[in-house]
């Protein structure tokens, strides 16, 4: 897996990203080059159903943990890094995400064509399907501020016979009921 536009983080790059509604999603752009409007926005992601639809045809990845405002995302390969390293992190099931485009992280809000491009992260990664897995690691003593992502995302292709999230909430089971 090689990004093209690699700054910080992890051995991959990072951004500060907001959201009104408290959920963030990492999509392919070519699924959603048609939204050019809020009402053609509304068309695609009105109620539930309709978003948990979006989930199953693997054209999103929801990072949806009930957090509102700013938050620093670091996205990289999983490979580069070692889970058993960090300090009580929060790990979640992977999403299947099928990219025919570029892959884009910003608030749900954000999808689409409509939205202003610096409440997004863009990242050129090659066709094909991904496997993410969403990291909420523990601020140890001693990390620097400017070191510290809030959110880690870790992308690899995906894994034989492996089992995909398909609701919305990222870490928690409360959704997985009707």
């Amino acid at each position: 897996m090689n990004f093209q536009n690699q700054s910080a983080g992890y051995g991959g790059f990072s951004q500060r990203l907001d959201s009104a509604f408290g959920m963030f999603c990492l999509w392919d752009t070519a699924a959603y080059k048609h939204i050019h409007t809020v009402d053609e926005w509304e068309k695609v992601f009105s109620g539930r159903r309709a978003f948990e639809k979006e989930i199953a045809a693997h054209r999103l990845a929801p990072i949806y943990f009930y957090g509102f405002g700013w938050y620093r995302f670091c996205v990289c390969p999983a490979g580069q890094i070692n889970l058993q390293d960090m300090e009580s992190p929060l790990i979640s099931e992977p999403y299947l995400l099928h990219v025919k485009g570029d892959l884009c992280l910003c608030g749900i809000e954000y999808i689409g064509s409509h939205s202003q491009y610096f409440h997004r992260m863009l990242l050129k990664a090659a066709p094909g399907a991904y496997s993410i897995t969403a990291v909420l690691p523990q601020k140890s003593q001693g990390t620097r501020q400017q070191d510290f992502c809030d959110v880690l995302l870790l992308l690899q292709k995906p894994r034989l016979h492996e089992k995909y999230r398909l609701y919305p909430s990222t870490f928690y089971p409360l959704d997985n009921q009707d």
